[in-house]
């Protein structure tokens, strides 16, 4: 219960039906234990046609339980009403005195043993008072109970006054019920979140088979099997795709957590085998802060048995792809740094006459400190300016693709790697994809819808018939 225990002061009822009050005494205050207040009080005047009801009753003290007859008055002012008590009515020395809000609530004890006390109650706060006869007792029952109503039924306005209870407490009950709606439907989205996630644990927990070797320890998660050093503790299934399953590991031996990428039958397609060479290569070459390097690779049990590849790197939380599209704000510098990170590390891949074609939101790593690394190799190449290498056509995700690849040119450079880098920009601003071609066809309307046709200077390269002739429509 919130108390004025600054005002202290005493009341004198005059002739012209007015209360003045006085202030207490320091020394009084000091002695009964209130708070000293810094500066004095300007004196409380009062009408005594504001007084809603006043008498003598008992109350309750807060800390020893003891019983003191007091003199209270209940008073009307602009917002609430006020419930003052005094030491007596002639001295009419202040004690407290305490707003009647929307928050009190008044309490009647156990009638049959105490049939005249009363609780006013306000949080966890509670005034016991106890009236000496049954006609005080109605009396200053009817009186608080309207208090509470009156304050209660005046709801604040945007521009600070009062209105009336009705309608706007109707409009207040909708507004609380469609609250607790909403909370019920995100409690239900939550359970059954929490739910698929359950299952999906379930689905991705390992199973522990029998090692082949001591040291190794061999499980499977997600249809793949695993044979790793026992050092390293199964944590959870980050994900699988086309070229194998991550999962998490904590390393015992550095205390790390790390990424470990089970690449299965590495050898049984060149194509890929060469992919997976060449990333592993540039992994280990490349050595900056926001290109994914390798931290270990686990050695195989036997040449002949070498079937899959293991590359542990570092683990970070998420990519760039589900961060792009999250709940999660997306400000003008998250948008910042990260374009600053990917042009840093691309400065420092071309700088290594390697491009990487193959950058895309899902090939950037992201962590909670808003890092990011460059990964998947795969599909990179050295590039050397002395040399005239035909380079593939089919590479970078389409959407992400440079329209010289598109329209044929075999003899690109680092730019198509910049062209990526604006492409993922664009998507980080407009949280959508810049250029969602459903074909390299309707790649290139897109691409020139926005940017204009190519000149016939910049079309010398072309060698593919669908191309030109999406050119000259």
């Amino acid at each position: 219960m919130s108390s004025q225990d600054g005002s202290r002061a005493s009341e004198e009822k005059t002739g012209d039906g007015v209360y003045v009050t006085k202030n207490r005494s320091l020394f009084s205050m000091w002695l009964h234990g209130k708070t000293v207040p810094s500066r004095a009080h300007s004196a409380v005047v009062f009408r005594s046609a504001d007084v809603i009801q006043e008498g003598y009753l008992l109350k309750q003290g807060l800390r020893l339980k003891l019983w003191t007859r007091r003199y209270f008055i209940l008073r009307l002012e602009e917002r609430h009403m006020t419930l003052g008590y005094y030491t007596s009515k002639d001295s009419l020395t202040l004690c407290s005195e305490t707003p009647i809000g929307p928050g009190h609530l008044l309490g009647q004890v156990n009638l049959t043993k105490f049939p005249r006390r009363l609780e006013l109650r306000c949080g966890t706060k509670v005034m016991v008072l106890e009236a000496e006869d049954q006609k005080s007792y109605d009396g200053w029952k009817n009186a608080l109970q309207e208090a509470i109503r009156w304050n209660h039924a005046m709801v604040p306005s945007k521009d600070g006054s009062f209105v009336t209870y009705g309608k706007q407490a109707s409009e207040d009950l909708k507004q609380e019920e469609r609250s607790r709606a909403e909370a019920a439907k995100k409690l239900r989205e939550k359970q059954r979140a929490d739910e698929a996630a359950a299952v999906a644990n379930a689905a991705n927990k390992p199973k522990y088979l029998p090692a082949n070797r001591p040291g190794i320890q061999c499980f499977m998660t997600s249809n793949t099997r695993f044979e790793i050093p026992a050092s390293f503790e199964y944590v959870k299934t980050i994900g699988s795709g086309a070229y194998g399953v991550v999962i998490s590991a904590a390393d015992s031996k550095s205390g790390k957590t790390v990424a470990v990428k089970n690449i299965q039958r590495a050898f049984d397609d060149l194509t890929d085998a060469k992919r997976i060479v060449r990333e592993i290569k540039l992994m280990r070459h490349l050595n900056h802060k926001c290109v994914l390097g390798v931290e270990d690779i686990f050695e195989p049990m036997a040449l002949a048995k070498f079937e899959d590849v293991y590359i542990v790197s570092q683990l970070m939380a998420t990519d760039l792809h589900r961060v792009i599209y999250s709940r999660h704000a997306l400000s003008d510098e998250h948008i910042a740094f990260f374009m600053y990170q990917m042009l840093c590390a691309m400065k420092y891949v071309h700088s290594a006459n390697v491009i990487h074609r193959d950058l895309k939101p899902s090939n950037v790593l992201v962590n909670a400190n808003c890092e990011l690394k460059i990964c998947d190799f795969g599909l990179a190449r050295g590039v050397f300016p002395e040399e005239e290498l035909e380079l593939t056509e089919y590479v970078v995700t389409r959407w992400y693709r440079a329209p010289e690849i598109m329209l044929g040119c075999m003899k690109y450079k680092s730019e198509v790697d910049v062209w990526s880098m604006g492409c993922i920009f664009a998507e980080m601003m407009s949280r959508k994809p810049l250029f969602p071609g459903q074909d390299y066809i309707d790649q290139l309307h897109l691409i020139m819808n926005a940017l204009g046709a190519p000149s016939e200077q910049e079309l010398y390269f072309p060698y593919q018939c669908a191309c030109t002739q999406v050119y000259e429509r």
